[in-house]
Formats: C-alpha cells, structure tokens, sequence
C-alpha cells in the first residue's frame, strides 16, 4: 500500500469522525434556550443558536473536506509517494468497511446507557402521558444515534462503496 494511500484513508476515517460528533452534538440544542437565557424565559438569544448552527456547518465543511477532498489533500501533502509492505491484504474498501463498524460499535457501546435510560422513560411517557418532561428532546436525539450507529454497522459495504463512488467523481487532478 502507498504511503498516500494510507494518509488518505486515515483522513476519510476522521472525516468519518467528524461528521458523526457534529451530528451527535445535535442533541445539545434544546439546552440554548436555558443556557443563554436563564433568566428571562420568554426570549431567546438568536445570536447563540446562529453560532450554534454556524458551528454544526463548519464542522459539517470540514468533514465533508476530509471525506471527499481526501485525495487532493493528500496529493498536496506527500511528495514522494512510496510503497509501504504491509503484511496482511489491505484493500480500500474492506478496511473502509470495518472502520465504519467499528464507529458504529463505538456509538452503540458509549451511548447504551442513555439508550436504557431513555427506553425507561419512554415506557413512563406510555404509562402516563401527562409525565412529558425536557428531556424529551434529548431522548429522540439519543434513539437517532442508535439507529446512527446500527446503520453505520448494517449497511457499512453501501456506504463506504457510496464513499468511493463520490469521492471518484470529485478526485481531480491537483496542480
């Protein structure tokens, strides 16, 4: 395996990275409103939920960047491209396909706990309705992570062939 091509999977992986924190993130938003305002809950600071959002599209870029941009940013890195022995089979797509599993994996195992403590409370919301708190937004953002994480593992071959498919459209000769 080239040494560019191991510097360009390592930045699609922590694109990868990227792009999954900043959605996890998400989960946050519902705790603007009483962070910048705790005093005065009629009002809200406009000008936190646009840095709020202006920093999710930024980490979004830069994600989007490392995915798909990968390979003009590592032809801008390496000068010298060598061969690197490596000895076991290392093809793009099988290892691009385990690591998004195991991001997968990692989202399941360090989001279980939220996961249960979410199941308990959707099982109260069910028993009595009027019980509907402020973490309701929080639960819907823990279940969205693990069907995040359980697509990430099921149909890990499609996206990283997805992955492939559009990084080949957008790789371009760099000067």
């Amino acid at each position: 395996m080239k040494k560019s091509e191991i510097i360009d999977l390592s930045l699609k992986l922590f694109g990868i990275n990227v792009i999954i924190t900043a959605l996890l993130y998400f989960k946050d938003i519902h705790y603007l409103k009483s962070m910048f305002t705790p005093y005065n809950s009629s009002s809200i600071d406009y000008l936190s939920i646009i840095l709020f959002f202006a920093g999710a599209l930024i980490t979004f870029l830069i994600g989007y960047v490392l995915i798909f941009k990968s390979s003009s940013i590592t032809k801008r890195i390496i000068k010298e491209d060598t061969i690197i022995n490596l000895n076991f089979d290392t093809n793009y797509k099988n290892i691009l396909d385990v690591s998004l599993v195991i991001i997968g994996i990692s989202i399941l195992i360090f989001q279980l706990s939220n996961f249960i403590s979410t199941i308990i409370r959707a099982a109260d919301y069910f028993i009595d309705s009027t019980n509907i708190n402020h973490y309701m937004a929080h639960d819907i953002s823990i279940l969205l992570q693990y069907i995040l994480g359980y697509i990430l593992i099921t149909n890990s071959r499609n996206i990283s062939r997805w992955i492939i498919k559009i990084n080949q459209k957008n790789t371009k000769p760099v000067s």
